[in-house]
């Protein structure tokens, strides 16, 4: 640049000098053009030595990396793999504690729908025994009104009537308490039926979530065995080329 403007000041320079002859003023601007080219070359030149560099620098920490990889494969890369593997199965599949717990879990799940069952029959039967108590309750309810009239029209015999109307009054009061016990009974049951199906509801849902872990765990350990296996493929191949550097050679 500074060759090429040293050109263009030295020509309106000699523009100003027309008493030059010519023949100077191309001698002139042909040593400037020279020395201009010379320059430009020189910079070109360490512009690309300096690339070279750079370029022999990358091919050397590439070749550097290379060899060291190939000795890695060949001097223990396998142990390596082996590792991960051991690894990656540890990972995936649970302890024997823990398959344990998932069969008791298991167990006790099954046993769920019978307990439930066994709740339903129960309170079906208190339900039973409420609606039997009921009706004996409308029955002296009932027997109470016809009494109540006899006193009410008749006038001979009244102690007695009046003595039956009383123990009646009295069986209508032990019935009323067995059936408020017996309600009360049936909403405990409904209440518990209530509760145990909803926690196995709960459990079921545990279960199932637990399951699909499991078979997403089982389904990774087959991807990183597969992965592994690959591995030692491409790692036996590796190691036989170290081993044969003319096929090696060939091969590239």
């Amino acid at each position: 640049t500074n060759g090429i403007l040293h050109i263009i000041s030295l020509h309106f320079d000699m523009k100003r000098s027309p008493s030059l002859p010519g023949w100077v003023r191309v001698v002139g601007l042909f040593l400037c053009l020279t020395r201009t080219v010379q320059a430009l070359v020189l910079i070109n030149s360490t512009q690309l030595e300096s690339m070279l560099n750079q370029y022999r620098d990358k091919d050397d920490k590439w070749w550097k990396a290379r060899s060291r990889g190939r000795r890695a494969i060949s001097e223990g890369d396998m142990h390596l793999i082996l590792d991960l593997h051991n690894k990656l199965r540890g990972q995936v599949h649970p302890p024997a504690s823990n398959m344990e717990h998932m069969q008791v879990f298991k167990k006790s799940l099954q046993n769920v729908p019978d307990q439930v069952r066994e709740l339903e029959n129960e309170v079906e039967m208190e339900q039973k025994k409420s609606s039997e108590a009921v009706k004996g309750v409308r029955k002296y309810e009932r027997r109470i009104k016809e009494l109540t009239y006899q006193v009410m029209s008749q006038d001979t015999d009244k102690y007695l009537i009046y003595f039956q109307t009383e123990e009646d009054r009295k069986n209508v009061a032990r019935l009323q308490d067995l059936v408020d016990k017996l309600q009360l009974k049936v909403k405990a049951y409904k209440r518990a039926a209530e509760e145990s199906e909803e926690q196995a509801n709960v459990n079921l849902g545990k279960f199932r979530k637990l399951q699909h872990e499991l078979d997403e765990a089982e389904e990774r350990a087959d991807i990183a065995e597969s992965q592994v296996n690959k591995l030692r493929v491409k790692s036996r191949d590796a190691g036989s080329k170290v081993r044969d550097p003319s096929r090696f050679q060939h091969s590239t």
